[in-house]
């Protein structure tokens, strides 16, 4: 059984749009995937559905291992995750049914997010 798990640096963006408000950036920390939303919830299903998205490409093109070939986050997130904590359950990614069944062994996708109310600096980015 192939198990992945990515965790997610989630905190609300300083940039905003006066329009829409703050952008919420949800940051995949051991694989460079980054998504964005309105609110929490927003950013946290378009995660979800990125890493869905990267996992199935990843399979199509017969990746050995599926996010494997992507770079960790930049060490500033690293850095700006030190102090946040777990926020909800380790949530299961969606995957479809013929995805699932890879190489004749099952393949699972979980997400952890962190959460912090604090924006890393600009100048770190």
């Amino acid at each position: 059984m192939n198990r992945f798990r990515v965790t997610a640096f989630l905190y609300q963006s300083v940039g905003t749009d006066s329009a829409t408000g703050p952008c919420w950036v949800a940051q995949g920390l051991e694989f460079n995937v980054a998504a964005q939303g309105r609110d929490e919830r927003e950013v946290k299903l378009r995660f979800m559905n990125t890493v869905s998205d990267q996992v199935m490409l990843d399979l199509h093109n017969q990746e050995e291992i599926p996010l494997h070939h992507l770079d960790p986050a930049p060490k500033e997130m690293f850095e700006a995750a030190i102090n946040s904590e777990a926020f909800g359950p380790v949530l299961p990614v969606w995957l479809p049914k013929q995805i699932i069944w890879w190489r004749k062994e099952r393949i699972f996708v979980y997400v952890q997010f962190l959460r912090t109310r604090t924006a890393p600096s600009r100048r770190d980015m």
